[in-house]
């Protein structure tokens, strides 16, 4: 997965959208430079010239994607499971099951910030 992102030249993205491949991506990154079908920050030069003030870039995404569903999955199953950890805080007599606390380490070693 890639994702395009537009700048303008202070920083703030005004454009973020994402594709399945680098050419899709570099097709709209043509576009955008060349100032076809899109209304970005531009002036003109003293040739009359159209010149951007903004930047594009397209980075791959796809690890930053797969780490996302990752952690998703690995907080929702934590959600899911912390009514363990408060009826052990309420009830000393019912302590967390064995394999629900290696469950929640593990999913709790997958998530990546």
């Amino acid at each position: 997965m890639y994702q395009l992102t537009v700048k303008d030249l202070q920083g703030n993205i005004l454009h973020q959208p994402n594709f399945e491949t680098l050419e899709e991506a570099q097709a709209m990154q043509d576009d955008i430079l060349t100032f076809r079908d899109y209304h970005f920050p531009a002036h003109e030069d003293e040739q009359g010239n159209l010149v951007a003030d903004f930047t594009v870039e397209i980075q791959d995404v796809t690890t930053k994607v797969q780490q996302d569903k990752i952690n998703a999955d690995a907080l929702l199953y934590l959600s899911s499971t912390d009514w363990y950890v408060t009826r052990s805080i309420e009830n000393a007599d019912k302590p967390i099951p064995e394999d629900i606390k290696i469950a929640r380490q593990a999913a709790r070693d997958r998530i990546v910030k």
